[in-house]
């Protein structure tokens, strides 16, 4: 089978991730090409070949050119698709979505975030004017399935869930790390919807924070205030940031537990990597994905958005109450073996 994933750019990113997981086992057994708009740095590994079309209209033209621009992009996706003769398309993001439906009628699209919390006015606009135009639309969990029938009133909507690669990351979480001390370990980029500034007003309220560290892994524009922060609650020797790292896992697999403080996500794939590897997790019950992942005291805790004390609360129980612990831990790889790789492969092709 001859199958195209198209991106505006392979590079860093949560959908970035899962088409380059997509791909690796999609190229064991059939052509796979990656069109993207835009060359980039290859952070994470591909499987088949790239066509970058070197066509970036993020930067030109202003509000209107983009616009423009997505329609000019579509003209030239046409011509590859008619070129190529691809058996399936798939794409993702807006970026990627707009101009591929508009070129071909049998892409399918999907959304990888809770559009309620992300979408800009013209976004909406033109979600509501071209995603009924595609074969299907992929969302990657049911609180976003809903949201899109509802606000976009979208009759093509299928969710699959976003895949993992589990023996990938069993391998990457063999590697070694400097750090020595117990910790916990939160990751993402630090920005606004990761919402750290609760995660570290939490962690200052513990009593975990005696004997056990916090790993924020991660990057972004709220450095500098998050640092600021820990030095406001004199945390300076009980929280680290990080920074980025190509392999998060390695910290993750040695950590004992994973915190999530999002105001809120799509699917969380930190949940389930952390999950995969037998690491139970504490998580903001918010909207949407972690519901669908974690289940309160089998293989983690939730707890209520933007609550910072009802977060402390359940990060001093998962660490000191040991029968707990156990429990959770013992659930976690279990719990999440049905977003394998091989078995969301085999939806997606069947879509």
């Amino acid at each position: 089978m001859k199958i195209a994933l198209v991106l505006h750019a392979m590079d860093l990113g949560g959908a970035q991730r899962v088409a380059s997981t997509l791909s690796v086992e999609l190229a064991k057994e059939h052509d796979v090409t990656f069109i993207t708009f835009e060359d980039s740095e290859r952070i994470y590994p591909q499987g088949g070949k790239t066509l970058c079309l070197n066509f970036d209209f993020y930067k030109k033209g202003g509000a209107i050119g983009k616009v423009l621009n997505i329609f000019r992009l579509s003209w030239v996706l046409r011509k590859v698709f008619k070129e190529q003769k691809f058996d399936k398309i798939f794409t993702y993001m807006e970026g990627a979505n707009y101009p591929a439906i508009l070129a071909d009628k049998n892409v399918i699209g999907s959304m990888h975030c809770n559009p309620e919390m992300l979408y800009t006015t013209r976004e909406w606009i033109f979600s509501r004017l071209v995603y009924p135009r595609a074969k299907t639309m992929i969302v990657v969990s049911d609180d976003v399935a809903t949201i899109v029938k509802k606000k976009l009133k979208l009759k093509n909507v299928v969710r699959v869930y976003n895949p993992v690669d589990f023996a990938q990351l069993e391998k990457a979480a063999k590697d070694p790390i400097d750090f020595k001390e117990e910790y916990i370990i939160a990751i993402g980029r630090l920005t606004h919807q990761k919402n750290f500034e609760l995660l570290i007003e939490s962690f200052a309220l513990t009593k975990t924070k005696e004997t056990c560290h916090l790993l924020i892994l991660g990057e972004g524009e709220l450095r500098e205030k998050l640092e600021g922060l820990i030095r406001d609650y004199k945390m300076e020797s009980h929280i680290t940031l990080v920074g980025f790292d190509e392999n998060p896992f390695k910290y993750v697999a040695k950590a004992r537990f994973l915190a999530s403080s999002s105001h809120h996500e799509a699917f969380p794939m930190s949940l389930i990597e952390s999950l995969s590897l037998g690491i139970p997790v504490v998580s903001t019950d918010c909207p949407t994905g972690p519901r669908e992942i974690v289940t309160h005291e089998e293989n983690g805790l939730l707890t209520p958005v933007n609550d910072a004390k009802a977060l402390a609360k359940a990060i001093d129980r998962v660490y000191f109450d040991t029968d707990l612990y156990d429990h959770l831990k013992a659930n976690a790889k279990s719990s999440v073996e049905f977003i394998s790789v091989e078995k969301i492969t085999e939806q997606m092709l069947s879509v």
